[in-house]
């Protein structure tokens, strides 16, 4: 699987980007599925949380799913060098993609993450953490803008957080 993984970056120009860190965490923390479900924001979704033009019925394969998520990553790449100003390494950079992959761009763009980490600071636990809530269903909440804290997010928030903690030389 790495292999395709691989070749496909190779052949969409992304030879000089190892994002392998972001789509380990990815698909261990999305988890596959060939058919639609409703993830934890109530939106339909496929393969390792694919959300674009998803309906029921529809099936997609391991290796669709993998190339779906190596297009999105190739997109969120462009969007987040436009949006970072510090240089990031590599694992600072995988990190990022896999929370974005979480959390979508326009909430990153938004972000205190974003805004202190533009401003030279590193130190972002705490920003990292801030992305562990998901919404109540009305059921479980009667209060407007209800949010609860979620295991696998805080799993994740740890995963990417101690990736973008690795030492590595930036480039």
């Amino acid at each position: 699987m790495i292999l395709i993984i691989t070749l496909l970056l190779l052949t969409q120009g992304l030879h000089c980007q190892d994002i392998t860190g972001a789509i380990d965490i990815i698909k261990h923390c999305e988890v596959y599925s060939s058919t639609p479900y409703m993830d934890l924001d109530s939106n339909l979704a496929i393969g390792y949380g694919y959300k674009v033009n998803v309906r029921y019925g529809q099936f997609m394969s391991e290796i669709e799913a993998s190339n779906k998520m190596v297009e999105d990553l190739r997109c969120r790449i462009k969007r987040l060098n436009k949006l970072v100003k510090v240089k990031l390494n590599n694992n600072q950079l995988n990190a990022l993609l896999s929370l974005v992959y979480n959390i979508g761009i326009g909430n990153f763009a938004r972000s205190d993450l974003l805004r202190k980490l533009n401003k030279g600071n590193y130190e972002l636990e705490s920003e990292f953490m801030r992305w562990i809530y998901v919404r109540c269903r009305n059921q479980e909440c009667d209060i407007e803008n209800c949010k609860k804290k979620q295991g696998g997010l805080v799993k994740r928030r740890i995963k990417e957080w101690k990736l973008f903690n690795l030492n590595e030389k930036i480039k």
